[in-house]
This record gives structure tokens, sequence and C-alpha cells, in this order.
């Protein structure tokens, strides 16, 4: 065993102990989990993230971290989820992470993230680099400690003629550029020098003396390997590139229940470990969704009254989401059109429109979950069609078999090859778009 987690009732890791020390509590890892290693425990806000680390039972936190907040009302509906802004710790040089708290803040790191919210840069209060990462599509770290000007996980005496090499050749690089200052100079050199000998590597999120547990899309990493992250609801095997457990939510992603980000690492993330979302989540303020739909939430119906008598109108198209303007925001509204469909001749049959009800509805309660990206990048429209038409063919083709006679089948095959034309089309212009941008 390398770590103990435990859970509250809300799913949320609230407790872990690892191998920190030896078992009198004073010395280097031994390899093993035991008595004495101290247990540490997290504080989660109300967005499930860990705002703070506790050792056993002191007074203060070990360590506290800021988030990004950015939206109204400071709520951080602006700001992706974890996109984290700095961290203090409680460090105690003579005692180090495993001692005891004394109340004094001692370090601060600030955490610098890329487009995807991977955690790539680790700088001091300074802004002097501690340490880099970089990651596969499924969040495998390659760790790179300050200094390295190869990008090979580790710092020694050829870096430092590295930099000496650039600054001859007025060439500048930032991997050089410790102090980042915006110039290479002697200063560099002598940082480079003094780091000779720091490795990290492939499987390294971070140095033990650095205890950086943020990494892949921001998410927590365990801490004591690097392959695995606490998401949420999931933990994520970065090694396999999926999901340890089910997904609760059931087939809303495909046939497979384990898989992450719909097998699009680079174009998802699934901060909640349950409904993967486009990478590029950050939206003006007020386009954020004030009032979000719960998953599972079934869609309104025009016969039923409310938004959705205004939202479908005569000859619109069967099934529809639409976002609607509130005082509060944009509030997502999934309408089923069923006036439209009980008028079309596949309406009449009783399974067959339950069926194609059914299978509407899956779309389009995916794209209910889409469409604020949607609508704020036109280029993203034929893309967010893509995976919402594949579940609604897979859909009809799973519950064809339900069909009593012929005229039903043949209204399902119907419209599982307008549906495929549909998807052909979305998809030339999805990647017309990407290719643009």
């Amino acid at each position: 065993m390398v770590e103990e987690c435990r859970y509250n009732g809300l799913n949320q890791r609230i407790t872990v102990q690892y191998d920190v020390t030896d078992t009198p509590g004073t010395g280097a890892p031994d390899g093993k989990v035991d008595s004495g290693d101290p247990v540490y425990h997290y504080a989660n806000d109300l967005r499930w993230r860990v705002v703070s680390t506790s050792r056993g039972a002191d007074a203060t936190p070990k360590e506290t971290f800021v988030y990004h907040n950015a939206g109204p009302g400071g709520f951080g509906g602006s700001s992706y989820v974890d996109s984290v802004l700095l961290r203090d710790r409680d460090i105690n040089n003579t005692g180090g992470w495993p001692a005891a708290t004394d109340g004094t803040r001692e370090e601060r790191r600030y955490y610098c993230q890329n487009w995807r919210a991977d955690m790539s840069v680790v700088l001091t209060d300074t802004a002097t680099q501690v340490e880099r990462v970089k990651y596969t599509a499924y969040g495998k770290a390659l760790g790179m400690p300050a200094g390295d000007t190869a990008s090979k996980g580790s710092t020694d005496g050829t870096d430092a003629t590295q930099v000496g090499s650039w600054i001859s050749s007025l060439h500048y690089d930032v991997r050089g550029d410790v102090n980042l200052d915006g110039v290479l100079d002697s200063t560099d050199t002598t940082l480079v020098t003094a780091l000779s000998g720091q490795t990290m590597g492939y499987n390294v999120l971070t140095r033990t003396g650095t205890g950086n547990r943020k990494g892949y899309a921001g998410y927590e990493g365990a801490s004591a390997t690097s392959r695995f992250y606490h998401v949420r609801n999931r933990v994520l095997d970065t090694m396999l590139g999926r999901w340890t457990r089910r997904d609760a939510a059931g087939y809303m992603e495909g046939a497979n229940l384990y898989t992450y980000g719909t097998s699009s690492p680079v174009m998802r993330l699934d901060p909640e470990g349950l409904d993967p979302v486009p990478s590029c989540t950050r939206l003006p303020s007020d386009q954020v969704p004030q009032n979000p739909v719960p998953p599972g939430t079934p869609c309104d119906r025009q016969s039923q009254g409310g938004p959705c008598v205004k939202l479908c109108v005569p000859k619109t198209t069967l099934f529809r989401t639409s976002c609607g303007q509130t005082p509060r925001g944009v509030e997502k509204v999934c309408c089923i059109c069923d006036t439209n469909l009980s008028q079309s001749p596949e309406g009449r049959d009783p399974t067959t429109r339950g069926i194609i009800e059914n299978c509407g509805e899956l779309h389009e309660q995916i794209h209910r979950d889409d469409q604020p990206w949607c609508v704020v990048d036109p280029r993203m429209v034929s893309c967010c069609e893509l995976w919402p038409t594949s579940a609604e063919i897979q859909c009809l083709e799973d519950k064809r078999s339900r069909c009593r006679d012929a005229e039903c089948r043949r209204h399902i095959d119907d419209r599982i090859r307008g549906l495929r034309d549909y998807y052909r089309d979305h998809w030339k212009k999805c990647f017309a778009g990407v290719n643009e941008v």
C-alpha cells in the first residue's frame, strides 16, 4: 500500500495517509505506510476543491490554496473550476512537510497553467522557476527541474554550458532564464550551476521538496504517486488513459464506461469525473450559466408549456436545445418539440414515436451541457454536433429491436441514414473550422 484515503458522504476525499517518513517519524520515507506517517486532512470548498491541508490535530493548516474566482459575485463562474493561483505552506524548514505547524507561512508557490489548464510551471514568490511539467494526451507527466535546458528531466553541468552558449549567441530560451527576468546572463548560469544534480523525469509530477499535487488539467494528484488523479467523482489512471471506476451516469458517453474525455483528451476535460466538456471553457461572465441544469434532468416538452412553447415553432426541427436569457444570466433550456413529431408519419405509431423521442432527448441532453461553449465560438458549432449525433445514432440502433413491424423499422432506418449524412456534413465543417483557428 502506498496511500490510504478516506471519503465523506459526498464522495469528497477528506483524509490521506502516505509514506513521508520512517516509523519514529523523524527520518526519510521507509517504503511503507504506518504509524510513523502523519495523517493529513483536506478541507473542500463548495466547488469541491481542496482549499487547505491540515496535519493530524494541528491547530493551523500545513498548506492553503487560492483559486481563480472571476465572475459575478466573486463565485468563480467565469473561471475553470481547477484554475489555481497559488499555494502557501507552513513548511517549518527544520522538520519539513511531516513536522507540526507553528502558524507561520514560510513558503509561497505560484502556479502557471496552459490552455488546457495543465499545471506547467511552479514559481517562487520572487518569480524564480522551481520546476516545469509536460504531459502526454492522457496526463502522464514529464517533470523537469528548473535549469533543465534540454527538457530531459534533470539538471546537470551540460545545462550551465548550454546557457553560456545561448548567452554568447544572443539567443533567448526561457528554459535557461531561471529567474525569469527576460534576459539570459551570468546570473542564470550561476543559478543553473547551483541546481545541478536535481532529477525528475517521466512519471514524476514533482520533487519531494516541492510537493506539488496540481497537475494534468489542474486535477488533484495522488500524494504518493504521479500516476493517479483524484477528479472528484472518479480517479484517473494516466498510465492506462482511463478511469478506474465505471461512469455513475451510465452510458451517456457511449458503450465504454471507463473512457476518459470520450477518447478525445486534447479537446475535452472532465473535472467532475462524470461529464466531459470542451477544453476551452473560460467564458465571459455574461455568458456563464448561473443556474446549470443538474445531470439527468429530463427535457421540457412543448405540450407542457413553459419556454418550449415559444422555442418550438411550426415546421421547426423535431428536437432542439436553446439558451434563453434570464435576469440571472444564460439559462440552459432543453426542449422536445413533440407537437411537430405527433404531426409526422413516424409519430403516429407509439413505439416508433417513443424510440425517436427517447434517442432525440439523449441528443439534446448532451447539447444542453455543451451549449454555452458552442454559442461563444461559432466555429465550434459543427464540432459540438458530432458527439450528440453519434450518441443518437447508437441509441436508435440499440432500440430498433423494439419495433414490432416493418413500418417501424423503416422509419428508424430512415432516421439513422439521415443522421449519418448529418454527421458527415458536420464532420467536414468541424475540421475545416479547426484548421482555420
